[in-house]
């Protein structure tokens, strides 16, 4: 969730996105706001990522979710038997 609030707020000029995100996520606005501090510092306040990262981490995901796809198709089809 703190990625999520970050990504936007830099592409986003909008000074009213944390206090949307509490709302969404149910989250209180000062928890959220220290979990961004929290993962700034961790993250050595480094919010670029090359596009080579990029990419590397998107295959990750895709592959991830084709996983969990086929092990829920096979789930399905082993409960129909």
């Amino acid at each position: 969730m703190t990625a999520l609030l970050l990504s936007e707020k830099m592409f986003q000029d909008d000074h009213h996105i944390a206090r949307s995100m509490s709302k969404a996520s149910r989250i209180p606005l000062a928890e959220l706001v220290q979990l961004e501090i929290e993962f700034l510092v961790l993250i050595q306040y480094d919010l670029y990522i090359s596009n080579d990262e990029y990419n590397d981490n998107l295959e990750w995901i895709n592959n991830v979710a084709d996983e969990s796809t086929c092990s829920k198709s096979r789930d399905s089809e082993t409960d129909s038997d």
